[in-house]
């Protein structure tokens, strides 16, 4: 009984002892973290302000002044195989925004036309390293997402590779997802390659550019002025001599009350340039029907990259493409112009189409119609035959369509406006489509069975960042950070005078680690563990005394 007595109060002890030795390790271990978080002179840094495509700014908030500054560097990280990117802020002169008595606040601009760029749609992290003449050293880090922010929230269809789609809206993202999953296998199935396809998706009547006046236009000229850019409020800091918030004193002079202007280049081709080089295709939304258009950009893709540099007539890359949509139709609209000898002529359908909506319209339908001629004529698969048949063939497409019709492009078109457009096969063939496997448009077809591709990795999930509140279109929302010791006033763009365009020449190195190890993690865990072993040995001691305290009390 005693000896039960004597090792419950051991255990009592050790259950009471225990718990306040590991919560005061873990309260070292807080106060660790909360001393490794503070940044020091660093009081304020907000996710950049993404002018799409052609800038990022940077805004930095520091409390000291510019003569005590000895190095700002802001470094560029992202998981994967981007490489990152390293900037030196040399002359720091030339990115203050903003200076008091006290503070210093910076913006740095990242010319986006210029070197490696992170990853689109997916989390960026960079790095504020400030040192002071001192030998103070700050340390800021935070994320944001690298996508066109002005335009709302991004989503994706889904995560299956390699067809990836992004948009914003709501555009029924599963449904749209399942029914190019289907077009992109029989594409893959019909040309015997597995393409990947990043498609961006903006709606209809997107504003993708502001227009200013141009200013080296001249007035007097009929001719339109506007030119396309991208602008941001922005608000050059003051002269060291000048009366901060007094008005402009020489003429010609922006009154700081007055925000200037900073225009950076912008485009609907600088989209298209952009995407394009971070391997993504931009993808208009000019239809309601956002799965045949999306389909159409695949196959076009797909088969001028097959073809490479050999020609291909324009009518049978069209009706190519929409051969692989679902219900193309045409026919009713294309019969009157045939009854009344109006349809174009091989020689039209050989070049593009002509701008004017209506015979556009025409031009697609009537291209569409004759290939699915050749496979009403020739099997099912003539015409994805025919497409690979281009490159083997030594006269090219003429030769691959003398080989399967017997005839040139002139007689095959003349047969089929003469024989077949008024028959009962073409009425026929007009219901039928590549996904329908029986029946097919013609008895001696053989149906060509579609494997299933195989499920690539699926994307990063990623946060949505929150949509612009500001009533000028061109600002990214903030993500601010404010550490409690200071009481600076907030950050905010408009309130300063003109940065010039090309004023800012950063010095840039190549990427290298954002901070040099200092070797202060590895003594926070040598502390810890130093400590957590001098707490075990006094609770053993305290048990060995206890116990001999017990026995001498029998």
């Amino acid at each position: 009984m005693k000896w039960l007595m004597r090792w419950g109060l051991v255990l009592v002890m050790l259950v009471v002892v225990l718990p306040v030795g590991v919560s005061v390790l873990a309260q070292d271990g807080d106060d660790d973290d909360e001393e490794e978080q503070d940044t020091g002179i660093i009081f304020g840094y907000n996710a950049p302000e993404i002018l799409f495509p052609a800038v990022l700014r940077f805004p930095l908030e520091l409390n000291t002044t510019p003569d005590q500054l000895a190095s700002v560097i802001l470094t560029i990280s992202q998981e994967g195989d981007f490489l990152g990117r390293r900037f030196v802020l040399d002359p720091i002169e030339d990115t203050i925004y903003e200076r008091t008595d006290a503070t210093t606040t910076l913006i740095f601009t990242w010319d986006l036309s210029e070197g490696a760029l992170p990853h689109l749609f997916q989390e960026v992290t960079y790095t504020w390293q400030v040192a002071t003449l001192d030998g103070g050293e700050s340390v800021a880090t935070d994320t944001f997402m690298f996508e066109d922010a002005r335009q709302g929230e991004w989503e994706n269809s889904g995560t299956a590779s390699p067809l990836v789609l992004y948009w914003y809206g709501t555009l029924g993202g599963n449904i749209l997802h399942d029914r190019l999953t289907n077009r992109y296998e029989l594409l893959a199935v019909k040309t015997g390659s597995q393409p990947e396809f990043n498609l961006v998706i903006y709606e209809v009547g997107a504003r993708l550019c502001e227009t200013i006046e141009d200013p080296g236009a001249d007035p007097d000229a009929d001719a339109d002025t506007g030119i396309p850019v991208r602008v941001s409020r922005f608000i050059k800091a003051p002269d060291d001599n000048a009366d901060v918030g007094s008005d402009a004193g020489d003429e010609g002079e922006e009154s700081p009350d007055e925000p200037a202007i900073e225009v950076f280049p912008c485009s609907a081709d600088a989209y298209q340039e952009f995407y394009a080089q971070a391997g993504f295709q931009m993808v208009p939304r000019t239809t309601a029907d956002i799965d045949d258009l999306l389909t159409i950009t695949m196959v076009r893709d797909t088969y001028e990259h097959i073809w490479g540099t050999t020609p291909v007539p324009d009518w049978f890359e069209n009706g190519l493409a929409r051969f692989y949509l679902r219900n193309p139709g045409g026919l009713d609209t294309t019969l009157p112009f045939a009854r009344a000898r109006a349809l174009q002529s091989i020689d039209d359908l050989q070049q593009e189409p002509p701008p004017d909506s209506d015979l556009r319209a025409r031009w697609e339908d009537e291209s569409y119609l004759l290939v699915l001629y050749l496979a009403d004529e020739y099997g099912a698969d003539a015409p994805f035959e025919l497409a690979l048949a281009v490159l083997d063939h030594p006269d090219g497409f003429d030769g691959a369509l003398f080989d399967l019709t017997g005839a040139d492009q002139a007689a095959v078109w003349q047969s089929w406006r003469d024989d077949w457009l008024f028959s009962e096969r073409a009425l026929n063939a007009v219901q039928w489509s590549p996904y329908i496997v029986d029946p097919t448009p013609t008895p001696t077809a053989t149906p060509t069975v579609r494997p299933t591709l195989p499920t690539s990795t699926p994307l990063p999930t990623r946060t949505a960042s929150p949509s612009p509140s500001s009533t000028f279109e061109a600002d990214q929302p903030p993500t601010s950070v404010r550490l409690p010791t200071q009481t600076a006033t907030a950050f905010q763009l408009p309130t300063n005078t003109p940065l010039p365009p090309g004023a800012l020449v950063p010095v840039e190195t190549p990427a290298t680690d954002s901070a040099a190890d200092d070797g202060d993690g590895d003594e926070t865990d040598l502390t810890s563990l130093v400590g957590a072993i001098a707490f075990g040995l006094v609770l053993i001691a305290s048990a060995i005394l206890l116990v001999g305290w017990l026995r001498r009390r029998r």
